[in-house]
């Protein structure tokens, strides 16, 4: 299982059957943690954004804004 450090592998057990599959790497939003394929990279990718994180963090934004 050498191979496993550079090609980490996900493993799944579908009835009598045991699946390995190859592990997608994802990054996880900097305000919710969510894991996702559709995460949003931005400034160089030092803050990754899920849809949910852009939301709070717009609304948060907003709220200094008005002060």
């Amino acid at each position: 299982m050498r191979n496993c450090r550079k090609n980490p592998i996900e493993i799944f057990v579908e009835d009598e059957k045991i699946i390995l599959q190859k592990s997608k790497s994802y990054d996880a939003c900097t305000i919710t943690a969510d894991i996702s394929e559709k995460i949003i990279p931005l400034a160089n990718r030092q803050i990754v954004l899920s849809s949910d994180g852009i939301e709070l963090l717009i609304k948060e934004i907003q709220q200094h804004l008005v002060k």
